[in-house]
């Protein structure tokens, strides 16, 4: 077993506009974490946290890192030995910016690697994916860039998009949207027309990203799961509106929110940043600004 191993993983956004569970970006914005073995013998895990959740995250066996790195090891059937976790957590949590998809990541790769690498990147994003229910988010951590990603016949494949020059910028507001709340709210039943319409925008945001950024404006308007969640959203759209007339290409929820997304040139990032700010801030809520990018490295495992 390797005694000590170095795990960075950066956030994602899902869904992006009409991807709806299929569709997914990782953030230029990493957690670290770094695991080694105290002792051979099983015995309870240490951990120190600090950045976003320290202090609320438990530090014991409850910890949900600990639980996919006992997942590993029991897949590989193997004890697990006594273990130490420093945590430094950049990604805000329950933001829709990847933080369960990369706290899953992170406890599977640490495992792993002390394991020797015992299971491929394909098993380990199959581990992942039966964990976060689908791979959206996982995929684009584990692997890098923009990815469109699904199971079929047991299996998960995921394809690399082309990035669009644009930055990323995205307003993280002070209040939380738990996942379970944010799928409550979805239809069981969408319109056939507005199935369509995803379809059809999905199939042109290659293209979008690619060459013609001036589509990303409407092809980002989802109509199955973005409308519902908006009302979970106070001054969404405000948002949108201020960004998009601040000069953002597009704009859309993060994964399933409260952050939102905006696709904007370099010229404007502060412009739209400050838009979005007012956006929030004609609701009574405040949110923090952030400049990212697409990162294309994925996962690193050392």
């Amino acid at each position: 077993m390797k005694k000590e191993v170095f795990i960075s993983v950066p956030g994602s956004s899902g869904n992006i506009g009409p991807g709806f569970d299929v569709l997914g970006l990782a953030l230029t914005l990493r957690n670290e974490l770094r695991a080694r073995i105290l002792s051979p013998k099983p015995g309870k895990p240490l951990f120190h946290l600090a950045g976003e959740g320290a202090g609320i995250f438990p530090t014991d066996e409850r910890n949900f890192i600990f639980k996919m790195v006992k997942r590993v090891f029991s897949r590989a059937r193997k004890n697990v030995p006594t273990l130490e976790f420093y945590c430094l957590n950049r990604i805000p949590q329950s933001r829709g910016l990847g933080s369960s998809a990369a706290a899953c990541l992170s406890g599977l790769l640490a495992a792993n690697r002390i394991l020797g690498d015992h299971f491929s990147p394909e098993e380990i994003l199959l581990m992942a994916s039966e964990v976060e229910g689908h791979p959206d988010n996982v995929a684009p951590i584990l692997l890098g860039g923009i990815r469109t990603s699904g199971r079929f016949n047991g299996q998960i494949f995921s394809f690399k998009w082309p990035a669009p020059k644009s930055r990323l910028v995205v307003a993280v507001p002070n209040f939380e949207l738990p996942t379970k709340l944010s799928r409550k709210i979805l239809p069981k039943r969408v319109k056939m027309e507005d199935a369509v319409f995803n379809i059809s925008a999905v199939c042109a945001m290659p293209e979008a990203f690619r060459s013609r950024p001036d589509l990303l404006e409407y092809i980002l308007n989802d109509r199955l799961h973005e409308p519902y969640r908006a009302r979970l959203v106070p001054g969404f759209h405000s948002v949108k509106k201020n960004a998009i007339k601040a000069g953002a290409l597009g704009v859309t929820l993060s994964g399933s929110g409260s952050s939102v997304l905006s696709f904007v040139m370099p010229t404007r990032v502060a412009a739209v940043g400050d838009a979005m700010r007012k956006g929030f801030a004609s609701a009574g809520k405040t949110c923090r600004i952030f400049n990212l990018s697409v990162d294309n490295k994925g996962a690193i495992t050392q």
